[in-house]
């Protein structure tokens, strides 16, 4: 869709340096998100990529809540590396059914 375009996009301009773009990408999706459904894993990615950490834990929490399918793939995505160091993050795979060492296992059964 093109929110996983604009998320990818928003991703890379903070990895870039370019946060004001970044942040722009971020207003956008939440901005869309109000009026109809955009994953929260999506918003996650932009946030993650400008470094705010447990904003984007929070959002990953409510993928999980909304039963993002983006998920089965969290433990494999680099661009949510930084995370994985952190606690909640480690909780939320382990929720999930996912291993926490990045092994393209196939996700557990809960």
């Amino acid at each position: 869709s093109s929110w996983e375009i604009r998320a990818s996009l928003g991703h890379a301009y903070a990895r870039a340096g370019r946060m004001d773009d970044a942040r722009r990408v971020l207003a956008d999706l939440e901005r869309d998100s109000q009026g109809r459904y955009v994953s929260s894993y999506l918003i996650a990615e932009v946030l993650v990529g400008l470094g705010e950490h447990d904003r984007a834990l929070h959002f990953l929490e409510r993928a999980y809540d909304e039963r993002a399918g983006f998920l089965i793939w969290l433990h494999l995505w680099p661009r949510f590396d930084k995370l994985r160091g952190e606690a909640r993050f480690a909780e939320l795979l382990r929720k999930i059914g996912l291993p926490k060492d990045g092994s393209s296992a196939r996700p557990v059964p809960q």
